[in-house]
């Protein structure tokens, strides 16, 4: 049989798709027509299933011939590399490496090239010293991040894996410009991702507001920020792109992207086992195997991981409560948390793939991934208070709630309003005294609070996603992706950090997300422009139930039920054009129409408004005192049009780059302001403009790479969180620009030897406020570091023949930030050192390997999200974990 295309193999008449077994195969014909010699290099990947890694700007203008080889992959990677003076090597089982050959005398002997390594890692490496060459795939092309017109930060499995890494939030310890917390503001949930990059950002985890980071798993969007912390243990790689990307991606998403990508399974057994322990009594396990079912055909991957260990925080208990606030806890909840831990790790998480290779153009797979975690709400302390002494005009219930209990101040007059705590502590009855809400419950650690309500953080996700790629022919390929995902949660904060009923939030969350996705990708026949477009269709339906208890007895009782159904319908398209050998222009665009619908079931118990003397035509229902908001769906559309420019220039080494994008993020609605109102109110959407310019250097023997852009951002209509009373409100504030520079390396001076390093600067600045704004024109972004630096080393040390130690050590650095819009003084988090560090010790002719390490190793004590609540009167702040240790044993087959 004859296969006249760019690659196919013929092995005994059939035609297939070869991984490992095709070495030793005999009598397999391969046929390559002419073509360049990376697009030859890729296809030759392709057909065979492994990775080739090489520096395209090293090909970039070689031409491989037609030509058909006969014998296995060794064979044919020799003949496609006889012309030009380049040579191959496996670094590992499914992995090769094409070199530049300078001089003869360094060139492999065949027996050292063609001799493919066992399953572990092979640390041995073609002559000389040189850093290998990252790909990233932005889910359409495998493109080396060296020719790549963006700046992207991309992690390997290596690094994912390892004990010390845990979420996708540890990821912004070792790149600049970008902020990854697992909390977000109120929500009480130990996974609830908040992400800024250059600035841009959202850390309101609401079903009624859109990220401004996306998230990809696996090729499907994660909308919703709760349960979208994932553990990265044993995932083949992630990928940061910075600013905007929407014609790379199927959703829009005007700050940035995280591209998350699974293992994919190999065709013969693989098994890796892991125990890890260390510091608060940790306990972690994974199991990964990588299972063959028919050879060639079917194969598939389970993995089996858990993560424990005890709490770094802790409920302290308040003697000096009174009977009557206990009392208030026992009445208002059924059943109130006996466990005193804050800040535990409990997660069990199931993956699974199966890949079914059809024939030697269709490829199906199916991935499912599970996770169940039962943990305690995050470690927050209380910071301090405002307002909480007696005063004529008190401008927060928790001073209120003070002047109510000695008939003082505000109180006065208004025995209604504070209702049954009105004298209490001056009538000279001491059953019913009460404590004040002030500064006494500050505990002066960031690691403890005196706490009494709910404290819970329970998930449970799942999700379903199948792929289908289908070459169509030489110039077309078929991508066709579906995928479910659902969330559940159960959250429970005590807000105020105190033993009484002053601010406690509880929430029930669902949530369920589908999207069809058609992607078709190629080439324009007789030229080298290649394209691709595609069409998404995304829903996700969402339900919360939100309880608050305010003030005490308490004073406000709100019960809120919220319904969202949410379609978005986006096209996206792009195209590669090259204009020379060295310059190319590329451009693509997104098309969005977004439809967003919100149902609200909005009431206060307790009439706290009526006895403040609201008039009844601002409720929604007269007959129905409690409704704060209308029942009535709320609905919002919008269109979008987000196009993409760049242009790209070659030179030897040197790549450089200007691109150009638009982005446009949802508005959404407010639903949150306890005071009755006949509308929901909304926000609109936000724009950005950006500008982005880069040259990215590599030295001729690949021994370093040096990256460095500049960005210009021009952000209109921000939404920006602000408090209202006691309750967020996201308005659109006005406009900014955000500009910044960014450097990044990597050099290996030494066989032995590898530093990688990145540095940021970012200059956010507000240039116009609307006048109702409560954000003032010099304020600092969000989670924004004017400054931003990390440096990792790594080191292998041959201690003996047999035996070898990876040193591993990191240094992060973060210049002061802001934890909310408004500047608030006390959540202002000064600048950060943090330094890591690991030992890992390797023997020959082993599977097993140890590895002994430390994080935080200077035991810096840090904010990673806060809230100031003026509208009850204090600050509150979680703070990270502090200096701890692990031992991990892996075992690899």
């Amino acid at each position: 049989m004859n296969i006249k295309a760019w690659g196919g193999i013929v092995a005994s008449n059939i035609i297939m798709l070869c991984h490992g077994p095709v070495l030793a195969a005999d009598n397999v014909v391969y046929y390559l027509d002419e073509t360049s010699l990376d697009k030859a290099l890729l296809r030759v990947g392709q057909d065979f299933r492994l990775t080739i890694l090489f520096q395209s700007l090293d090909v970039k203008g070689l031409k491989s011939k037609a030509f058909s080889s006969e014998g296995n992959i060794k064979t044919v990677l020799s003949k496609l590399l006889s012309a030009h003076s380049f040579d191959y090597k496996f670094i590992n089982y499914d992995t090769v490496v094409i070199y530049r050959v300078t001089d003869k005398a360094l060139a492999l002997s065949p027996e050292e090239k063609q001799t493919r390594p066992s399953r572990s890692f092979d640390s041995k490496m073609p002559p000389g010293r040189y850093v290998e060459e990252i790909i990233i795939s932005s889910r359409r092309w495998n493109k080396s991040l060296q020719s790549s017109p963006a700046s992207v930060a991309a992690f390997s499995q290596d690094r994912l894996s390892s004990p010390d890494m845990g979420g996708v939030d540890q990821l912004s310890l070792y790149t600049s410009n970008v902020t990854l917390d697992y909390t977000a503001t109120l929500s009480g949930s130990s996974n609830s991702l908040v992400s800024y990059i250059r600035g841009i950002g959202q850390s309101d985890f609401a079903i009624s507001t859109d990220p401004a980071i996306g998230i990809y798993l696996d090729g499907i969007f994660l909308s919703r920020s709760i349960g979208s912390v994932v553990d990265l243990a044993e995932y083949d790689s992630v990928e940061i792109y910075k600013g905007p990307h929407g014609n790379l991606f199927s959703r829009n998403a005007i700050g940035g992207t995280i591209n998350i990508t699974s293992r994919k399974p190999g065709e013969d057994f693989r098994l890796k086992g892991q125990v890890t322990t260390g510091s608060d009594q940790r306990n972690d396990f994974l199991i990964d195997m990588d299972i063959p079912i028919i050879s060639d055909k079917l194969y598939g991957n389970i993995l089996l991981s858990s993560r424990n260990r005890r709490g770094y925080g802790q409920r302290l208990d308040y003697e000096e409560l009174t009977t009557a606030d206990q009392t208030s806890l026992d009445k208002f909840y059924k059943d109130l948390p006996t466990s005193s831990e804050l800040g535990n790790q409990n997660v069990d998480r199931l993956h699974g793939k199966i890949i079914w290779k059809a024939n030697n153009d269709i490829e199906v797979s199916l991935i499912t991934d599970a996770m169940r975690s039962r943990e305690r709400t995050p470690v927050s302390t209380l910071l301090g208070f405002s307002n909480n002494k007696g005063s004529p005009s008190a401008d927060s219930i928790g001073a209120f709630y003070n002047d109510c209990l000695m008939a003082s101040g505000s109180a006065v007059g208004q025995e209604n309003l504070c209702s049954n705590l009105y004298a209490v502590n001056v009538d000279k009855d001491l059953s019913n005294d009460r404590t004040p809400f002030d500064s006494r419950f500050i505990t002066g650690s960031p690691y403890q609070n005196y706490a009494k309500g709910p404290n819970r953080s329970d998930h449970d996700t799942f999700s379903l996603i199948g792929t289908l790629q289908w070459q169509l022919n030489d110039d077309f390929q078929l991508k066709y992706i579906a995928g479910y995902r659902q969330t559940k949660a159960d959250l429970g904060r005590d807000g105020d950090k105190t033993p009484l009923l002053m601010d406690h939030t509880s929430y029930i969350y669902d949530h369920k997300q589908y999207s069809q996705e058609i992607q078709l990708d190629g080439i324009v026949p007789g030229t080298d422009i290649q394209w691709y477009g595609g069409f998404l269709y995304f829903n996700e339906k969402a339900r919360m139930k939100t309880f608050v208890a305010i003030g005490g007895l308490p004073l406000m009782d709100l019960r809120a039920t919220e319904k969202s159904n949410n379609i978005s319908y986006n096209y996206f398209a792009h195209a590669n054009i090259p204009l020379t050998s060295s310059l190319n222009f590329t451009t693509g665009f997104h098309y969005a129409v977004e439809e967003k619908n919100l149902q609200l079931d909005f009431h206060e118990l307790e009439k706290f408004a009526v006895r403040l003397g609201v008039p009844q035509g601002n409720f929604p229902d007269p007959e129905d005192l409690t409704l704060l908001r209308p029942k009535s769906p709320d609905r919002t559309s919008l269109k979008s049009l987000s196009p993409r420019f760049s242009l790209e220039y070659n030179y030897h080494d040197i790549f450089l780059y200007f691109s150009a994008a638009k982005s446009t993020k949802p508005g959404g609605f407010n639903y949150r302001a306890v005071l009755p109102s006949p509308v929901i109110s909304s926000f609109g959407p936000e724009y950005a403009w950006s500008y982005e310019a880069g040259i990215k250097t590599t030295d001729i023997d690949h021994r370093y790479y040096m990256n460095f852009a500049v960005f210009y951002t021009d952000y209109r209509e921000l939404q920006l969180i602000s408090q209202l009373g006691v309750t967020p409100e996201i308005e659109n504030a006005g406009n900014a620009t955000i500009w910044g520079v960014e450097l990044e390396g990597r050099l290996e001076p030494t066989e032995n030897l590898n530093i990688s390093a990145s540095l940021g600067y970012i200059d956010a600045s507000y240039t116009t406020l609307s006048p109702a704004s409560r954000i003032k024109p010099d304020y600092n972004f969000q989670k924004t570091p004017k400054w931003s630096a990390n440096i990792t080393a790594n080191y292998i040390w041959q201690v003996k023949p047999a035996i070898s130690l990876h040193l591993q050590g990191s240094y992060s650095y973060k210049s002061a930030i802001y934890h909310n819009a408004e500047n608030s003084a006390l959540l202002r988090q000064a600048p950060v050192h943090l330094v890591n560090g690991s030992i890992t010790a390797e023997f020959d002719n082993s599977d097993w390997t140890v590895t002994f390490g430390v994080n935080n190793l200077l035991n810096e004590q840090y904010i990673i999200s806060g809230f100031n609540q003026p509208g009850v009167g204090f600050t509150e702040a979680t703070f990270a974990r502090p200096r701890n240790w692990y031992l991990s044993l892996t075992y690899l087959m």
